[in-house]
């Protein structure tokens, strides 16, 4: 089979590799539909993200929807030949404390596609448990079958920050993470999300997806007052920091209420300047995010019942056979870009 392989900064080679063959319990999935993450680009651009670091050639890419091709064992439910699916990327060992307590996205065995060593899906096949694979209904296209990855992010993300119905949040950062936090917390009954971004086009796309934009580098005003202002000075119920930014989690912190929480989802400075007396002062619950665990079924529902629409994100679609290029140019950003998908060709 074909596959796109990193094999160092900046060097991706079209390559031939066997057909995965799948064990008892898992299936041959034929890739469909992938998504470029921002964790892609940071491999394609540096090789390495902290302490992973691609040593051997890597297939890149883990945001993936595909068809059964054939299932080792017998059909497991619904997982059966020309089932479409969502695959959910990592695979833990199942038997640690982690695992047991169902915490397994925090499984130090778990093996992630595109995880240094563990290769990826920029691959026409893969062999994968049925147990991370998930039938998309007749309503759900491949498109956003890739794209429960994310939105399984923004679903742990929102579950920390514990908005209560009618309550209201600060999301930093209007990147496909960050605005896939916000369809999140807006369908989950937050009745104001405030969006943090430098970009117009992106501050736009939020706002047409109903949120509340803010501009942080605005001349205006300081976003802290306008958030102020509109929460009655309590502050919002919580912040979710998806920009990697020290200077926005220093915002989330001074705009989140005394009590309320903040989620650190986006990775940034390694030491950044936190303001700890905000966190004291406020006993906030400060909360990290390391992907998801048990998040899936839960994203694909959203889609489903059409209380999350993940279709306006796409802005750029490439062949597979394209995907060289697809990189180049995602890796160059650009403000009115967002998501890019890789589509394979149909059989």
């Amino acid at each position: 089979m074909k596959a796109l392989v990193l094999h160092g900064p900046l060097d991706l080679r079209w390559e031939e590799r066997p057909l995965p063959e799948p064990q008892m319990g898992e299936a041959l999935v034929r890739i469909t539909a992938v998504g470029i993450c921002g964790s892609d680009l940071h491999y394609y651009r540096h090789g390495r993200i902290g302490r992973f670091v691609v040593e051997k050639p890597l297939i890149l890419g883990h945001e993936c929807a595909g068809e059964v091709v054939e299932v080792a064992g017998p059909a497991a439910g619904n997982i059966k030949p020309g089932r479409r699916v969502a695959l959910e990327p990592g695979i833990p060992c199942w038997s640690c404390p982690e695992c047991r307590t169902g915490q397994y996205n925090l499984c130090r065995s778990v093996r992630f596609f595109a995880t240094p060593p563990i290769d990826g899906v920029f691959c026409e096949y893969v062999a994968h448990p049925v147990n991370l694979l998930y039938p998309l209904p007749d309503q759900v296209g491949e498109e956003e079958g890739a794209l429960l990855e994310p939105l399984s992010v923004a679903v742990q993300a929102c579950r920390k920050a514990a908005v209560p119905p009618g309550g209201s949040a600060l999301v930093s950062g209007a990147g496909p993470i960050g605005l896939v936090t916000m369809l999140v917390l807006i369908a989950s009954g937050a009745s104001r999300v405030f969006v943090t971004e430098p970009y117009s086009f992106r501050r736009r796309l939020a706002a047409k997806l109903g949120g509340y934009p803010l501009d942080p580098f605005s001349t205006e005003g300081d976003i802290l007052d306008v958030i102020n202002d509109l929460t009655k000075g309590r502050g919002v119920d919580a912040a979710i920091e998806c920009a990697g930014n020290a200077a926005a989690l220093a915002a989330c912190l001074r705009a989140t209420k005394p009590g309320g929480r903040v989620v650190v989802v986006g990775l940034g400075e390694s030491i950044p300047q936190v303001p700890m007396q905000e966190v004291i002062d406020k006993e906030l619950g400060v909360f990290g995010v390391f992907r998801y665990a048990n998040t899936y079924e839960q994203a694909l529902e959203l889609v489903c019942s059409g209380r999350v629409d993940v279709k306006p994100l796409v802005t750029h679609r490439f062949p597979f056979a394209d995907a060289i290029a697809a990189m180049q140019q995602a890796a160059t950003g650009g403000e009115e870009r967002m998501k890019t998908l890789i589509l394979m060709p149909k059989y």
